[in-house]
């Protein structure tokens, strides 16, 4: 079915969600570890000791090793090259549909999008090292390229299907196109999703070298305190509609993204830093300006309850007063006033 292009202002809306994370297995759990105060940092599982000197802190799931092969359609012999990442994204993206109502013999056929961010390739590098092994299957179960590619082929859908690498904003990134899909038209419906999963020690170590990891274990994003990030690994889905046809269709509509915008921070001294220029500032407010009154972006008089901004480098003033501004000056406290996330 052919969609005419919607208005540029019209919200769109999350019909649909599933994830797995630290200390919590879908939604309702992540909202309690969230309400509770909960904490999810701990050392690394015992059966996945990296080759590191020291202790590894970070966000780390348990029983990534399980997977039901059989309710996928996979061969145990396929299932045993399949990167983690992707079968995770199997199984929560199979939550979310159930979440949206949306069985997934409904969506064959369908103009569908898959849009999924996903950096690291750890399995990849360990499967290809055991060269007495490498077969076929290797290839499909753990290039990034598949990730998108299994779901959209699973499913049967005929929309768009891409991974998505933007590093540590892939995830948002990948929303921000499903967005786009649906505004154009391209897409009635769009999965997007974000994953990861650390099973190699060396992007670990190397950024424990260049100070990039916290001390103690903590994010403290935008505190005068911070002193580096935390490397985690989870997998997190949404299922999205333009908000007139979520309501046409009398979906459950569990939020609305009011809207989005990418942009890059210029040429600094490396290409890690952050520009910390008044005209880095100029150049991300002109996109997002008003605030979010950029292409695709009008609010409007309506004000954001919510805004997500990636976060490695211990301090980002750009991100941080975009972030602010876009979330009109609310702050975090422990989970409980998430009105700016990073």
């Amino acid at each position: 079915m052919s969609v005419r292009p919607s208005d540029e202002g019209e919200p769109i809306a999350i019909i649909g969600l599933g994830c797995r994370f630290p200390g919590a297995t879908g939604p309702a759990a992540f909202w309690s570890l969230l309400a509770r105060g909960g904490d999810s940092v701990g050392v690394l599982p015992p059966d996945r000791q990296l080759a590191t000197a020291r202790a590894v802190r970070g966000g780390f799931l348990e029983h990534i090793d399980r997977f039901d092969a059989r309710f996928f359609g996979i061969s145990p012999r396929e299932a045993d090259r399949l990167d983690p990442q992707q079968r995770l994204l199997l199984e929560v993206t199979s939550e979310a549909l159930d979440d949206a109502g949306l069985p997934s013999r409904a969506l064959d056929g369908s103009n569908t999008g898959v849009f999924v961010g996903m950096w690291i390739n750890d399995y990849e590098a360990r499967m290809f090292a055991e060269t007495g092994r490498v077969d076929f299957h290797m290839t499909t179960g753990s290039g990034r390229y598949t990730a998108s590619g299994r779901l959209s082929h699973l499913l049967g859908l005929r929309g768009p299907s891409m991974t998505v690498d933007t590093a540590c904003s892939s995830s948002l990134v990948a929303v921000h196109l499903a967005c786009q899909s649906l505004w154009t038209g391209e897409s009635d419906i769009a999965i997007a999703a974000g994953v990861n999963v650390i099973l190699q020690p060396h992007i670990t170590v190397a950024y424990s070298q260049a100070r990039m990891l916290s001390a103690d274990g903590r994010c403290k994003f935008g505190d005068a305190s911070a002193d580096g990030y935390v490397r985690s690994e989870g997998v997190g889905v949404v299922v999205l509609k333009r908000l007139s046809h979520a309501r046409a269709d009398r979906d459950t509509i569990h939020a609305v993204i009011l809207g989005s915008a990418v942009n890059n921070d210029e040429r600094f001294m490396q290409i890690l830093w952050v520009c910390k220029t008044s005209a880095a500032m100029a150049a991300a407010r002109s996109d997002s300006s008003g605030p979010l009154t950029g292409h695709r972006c009008s609010l409007g008089s309506r004000q954001p309850g919510f805004c997500a901004l990636p976060n490695t480098a211990p301090f980002r003033p750009v991100e941080l007063e975009l972030g602010f501004m876009f979330a009109t000056a609310a702050r975090s406290n422990k989970g409980r006033d998430l009105r700016c996330c990073s």
